[in-house]
């Protein structure tokens, strides 16, 4: 993957869509066994998912984030990676 990477991650939970927007870049490595991140900057880490990323998490609708806290909430992540 590289800067030429579009990547967008789609979430839904109760109902309620949210999709962020961001690149790829040659660093990344995509190591963390748990958890991914979405950066509007270009820093990287293992836990890096995309950079430049149009939103950060305050960014996300709080009736989503309400959704994504509940237990009893079933959730789904689509992401999608393409070259351009």
């Amino acid at each position: 993957m590289d800067q030429r990477t579009h990547i967008e991650m789609e979430i839904n939970a109760g109902g309620i869509s949210e999709s962020i927007r961001g690149w790829g870049n040659s660093g990344l490595t995509l190591n963390h066994p748990t958890e991914m991140v979405g950066r509007k900057s270009n820093y990287l880490s293992d836990r890096t998912l995309m950079v430049r990323a149009n939103k950060a998490a305050s960014d996300i609708r709080r009736d989503l984030v309400r959704e994504l806290r509940s237990s009893n909430t079933n959730v789904r992540i689509r992401i999608i990676a393409e070259l351009q």
